[in-house]
């Protein structure tokens, strides 16, 4: 509190938490509103079209032509290819984690686990899987570090 008072981050009330200047970091109401609005205007396309509408008519790719961002990689997918290509890439995704996760020994491989975990809760709020440097290194270093299952 000290600290906050002497570089002025409290503004003298504190009696307000958080600060405003915190607050301001962390919660922009016209950027927090305007996502909310387009993941709204993302569900409805998507209960609309429940077999999708088609590959790059939605989320960044869409910016060119038709500029209809969800800010939600899954409900990008949703609109894109379908409601059951959706079912489809969270079985696979959450196979893949559960693979990491219950891979015995190397903390590495928990590592891996936890880098998907968060890019998957990012994808709530961005286009992370289409980050394509991070999710290349992802799977590759997941290739080498899973162990294969021959028989």
């Amino acid at each position: 509190i000290l600290g906050w008072q002497l570089l002025g981050i409290w503004d003298s009330k504190p009696h307000e938490f958080p600060p405003p200047l915190i607050k301001t970091i962390f919660v922009r109401e016209s950027s927090t509103n305007e996502h909310w609005i387009l993941m709204k205007n993302g569900l409805d396309a998507s209960l609309q079209h429940p077999w999708g509408i088609g590959l790059g008519t939605a989320g960044p790719a869409s910016v060119r032509f038709t500029k209809f961002l969800t800010e939600n990689n899954f409900l990008q997918i949703a609109i894109e290819m379908g409601v059951i290509e959706l079912v489809l890439f969270v079985a696979i995704l959450m196979g893949f984690m559960k693979k990491l996760l219950m891979a015995k020994g190397n903390w590495s491989r928990r590592g891996l686990f936890l880098s998907l975990f968060a890019i998957t809760v990012a994808g709530f709020f961005t286009h992370s899987f289409e980050e394509t440097t991070t999710m290349l290194l992802l799977f590759g270093f997941s290739g080498m570090y899973l162990p294969s299952e021959r028989r």
